[in-house]
């Protein structure tokens, strides 16, 4: 359930598609970690756009999977 006030995080392609690549800097992957983190708690709400969505589904199918589970 997401309540109306809960903070949200917005994950841009750019972010997906860094966790995926395991191209992050370790501040990047530490930061993200916690916002994941405070998800995963019920802390705040993490959301993506449409835009998101369709360059995901550009990705090659051979490289997609990692970038659809997150």
């Amino acid at each position: 359930m997401i309540v109306a006030n809960l903070l949200k995080a917005y994950l841009d392609s750019c972010v997906v598609s860094g966790l995926a690549k395991d191209e992050l800097s370790a501040e990047d992957t530490s930061a993200l970690v916690m916002i994941l983190e405070a998800h995963k708690a019920g802390r705040i709400a993490l959301v993506s756009s449409k835009l998101v969505q369709d360059e995901i589904a550009k990705i090659p199918a051979a490289y997609r999977l990692r970038h659809t589970v997150i």
